[in-house]
């Protein structure tokens, strides 16, 4: 009980963000999964995505949506 416990609390800790981008061209768009922990930051999220695009697009011209709000790069992930 105590392990399923722990194991529980390490699958909160870590976040899977699916992404999409969206560029108007959908030819263009990409799909791509990045995982972080839960006390990482928007902006610790835009590095680990722009690394996986092609282009690898600075973080300072990514903007990540979640459902319809623009999110800033202090907030957690833990925290949506």
């Amino acid at each position: 009980l105590k392990h399923e416990s722990n194991h529980r609390r390490a699958a909160k800790a870590v976040r899977r963000l699916r992404v999409s981008t969206f560029t108007g061209v959908k030819a263009l768009d990409v799909r791509c999964d990045v995982e972080l922990p839960a006390r990482a930051t928007v902006r610790d999220a835009k590095r680990a995505i722009g690394a996986k695009l092609p282009g690898a697009p600075p973080s300072a011209v990514l903007r990540l949506l979640h459902g319809s709000r623009a999110l800033r790069d202090a907030d957690t992930l833990g925290a949506l």
